[in-house]
C-alpha cells in the first residue's frame, strides 16, 4: 500500500502468496495448508512463529532486502492482533461415555388429559378378547367381576412388553402409573367398578400405549462415567455453509418482523460482534438474545455455534449442538435459548449437566494455559428483552462448575 517500505511490501506481497495463492506443492493436502498453521500460531499468539510462516513463502530476493526480518515480525504481530480480536478460541474437548450405564424412567405423573375415553363393550366380546390374549377361561368367564384380580396388573403387563421397560427396576413406578389410569378411568364411570373393569380389561393394550407414550421420552442411559480427552491446541470457529435459496437477501437482524414463524428460514446481517458476517436462527428469542449480545458492552464477540467444532456428548449416544458461545473479557459462556415449558424436561436438564462439564474441563485447560473461565448459561425465551444485560441474566440463569 501507499507508503510501505520495500521491506514492508515484501512481506505484504509473501503474506498475499501465503493465503491467496496458498502456494501448496503438489499433492499435499488441506492439513498442509500454510494458512492453517498460520492461523493456529496466530491463535496461539505465537509471533516468532508466524513470522517464520509468512517469511517462508518470501522469495530469495525479498528475503534479502533491508530490513524484510523486521517488517515481518511487525507484520506478524498485527496478524495475531487482529486475529486473536476476531476469533474465539476453543480448547480441544472430547468428552466420551463410558460403556457401562445405568437405565431408569424419571418419575412423573401421567397426563390423564392424553388417555383415551373408552366405553364399555358387550361381555361376549370381552370374553373372547380376553380368550385371544391368553387369560384363563375362568377368568374370561367371569369377565364382569372387578375384584378377580387388581386391574393396574392388566396395564403393567402391557409396559413390561416393551424391551426397555424392566419391572425390577421402575415397579413403584410402574404401579403408580398404572393406579393413575384405572383411577382416571373410574372417575369417568363415575366409580361404577363393573364398568372399570371391562374397560381396563378389554383397552388394556390402548391404554398401556398411552401411558407408553408419557413414558419413553423419560427414559435415561446414562453412563456411569465420562471418558475426559483435552487436546493440546485451541479449535476455531469454521466459516459457515449456509445453504441460502437464489434470491435470499439477508435481513438486518434489528428489522421488526411481521411473522415471527418464518425467522427460521430467513437470513440475517449486520452484526458488529458476531464472528459470522451472514447467520440463521431457529427463533425470534435466538434473534432478541443477539440484540442483547450486540448492545452489551461486557460482550466481546459471540459465535452461532456449528457441530464441527463444538458439541458435547450426553446420555450415551447424543450430541448436543448448543445456540451461542459468547467471549466477555474475563469468561466463555455457552448459551441455550429454550422454550419456557422445555427448560425443565429431561432431555434439556441432561443437556444442561454435560455441558456444566464440558465447561469444567475448558475452563480447566484454559486455567493452564492463561485463559479464560467456562460457564453455562440456560434462557428461558420469555425473558428475553432489551431491558436485560447479559451479566443480569448469567447471575440468574447461568451455571459455573
Amino acid at each position: 500500500s501507499k507508503g510501505e517500505s520495500p521491506a514492508e511490501k515484501a512481506a505484504s506481497d509473501a503474506l498475499h502468496t501465503l493465503f491467496v495463492l496458498d502456494a501448496l506443492p503438489f499433492g499435499a493436502s488441506v492439513e498442509d495448508s500454510g494458512r492453517t498453521s498460520v492461523l493456529q500460531s496466530a491463535a496461539e499468539k505465537d509471533v516468532a512463529k508466524v513470522a517464520s510462516q509468512v517469511g517462508a513463502y518470501a522469495t530469495a530476493d525479498q528475503i534479502a532486502l533491508p530490513g524484510f526480518a523486521g517488517a515481518v515480525l511487525k507484520l506478524a504481530e498485527k496478524i495475531c492482533d487482529t486475529y486473536t480480536r476476531s476469533v474465539i478460541q476453543i480448547p480441544s474437548v472430547v468428552m466420551t461415555p463410558s460403556l457401562d450405564a445405568e437405565s431408569y424412567f424419571e418419575d412423573f405423573d401421567l397426563d390423564t388429559t392424553k388417555l383415551p375415553t373408552l366405553l364399555p363393550v358387550e361381555k361376549t366380546i370381552l370374553v373372547r378378547a380376553l380368550r385371544e390374549q391368553g387369560i384363563s377361561e375362568e377368568l374370561a368367564v367371569r369377565a364382569n367381576v372387578a375384584e378377580e384380580t387388581r386391574l393396574e396388573a392388566y396395564v403393567v403387563r402391557v409396559l413390561i412388553d416393551r424391551n426397555d421397560v424392566d419391572y425390577d427396576r421402575n415397579a413403584p413406578l410402574l404401579q403408580k402409573l398404572a393406579t393413575q389410569v384405572v383411577e382416571h378411568v373410574r372417575a369417568q364411570n363415575r366409580g361404577d367398578d363393573e364398568a372399570v373393569a371391562n374397560i381396563v380389561r378389554y383397552y388394556q393394550k390402548d391404554l398401556g400405549d398411552a401411558v407408553y407414550a408419557q413414558l419413553e421420552p423419560r427414559f435415561h442411559h446414562v453412563p456411569v462415567k465420562l471418558e475426559v480427552v483435552v487436546g493440546t491446541k485451541y479449535e476455531l470457529p469454521k466459516p459457515d455453509l449456509l445453504a441460502v435459496p437464489e434470491g435470499t437477501k439477508p435481513q438486518d437482524f434489528r428489522a421488526l418482523i411481521a411473522d415471527k414463524s418464518k425467522v427460521r428460514q430467513m437470513l440475517f446481517s449486520g452484526f458488529r460482534k458476531g464472528l459470522q458476517a451472514l447467520t440463521k436462527f431457529n427463533s425470534d428469542s435466538e434473534r432478541r438474545f443477539v440484540m442483547i449480545l450486540e448492545d452489551d458492552k461486557d460482550v466481546e464477540k459471540w459465535w452461532r455455534v456449528r457441530r464441527a467444532v463444538l458439541h458435547v456428548r450426553y446420555d450415551q449416544d447424543h450430541v448436543y449442538i448448543p445456540d451461542f458461545l459468547v467471549e466477555t473479557a474475563t469468561e466463555k459462556w455457552i448459551c441455550e435459548v429454550k422454550r419456557e415449558d422445555q427448560i425443565e424436561t429431561a432431555d434439556v436438564q441432561a443437556k444442561k449437566r454435560a455441558a456444566i462439564e464440558y465447561c469444567k474441563h475448558a475452563g480447566d485447560y484454559e486455567a493452564k494455559h492463561g485463559g479464560k473461565r467456562w460457564a453455562y448459561m440456560l434462557v428461558p425465551h420469555d425473558v428475553i428483552d432489551q431491558s436485560k444485560s447479559f451479566a443480569g441474566m448469567a447471575s440468574k440463569y447461568g451455571a459455573r462448575p
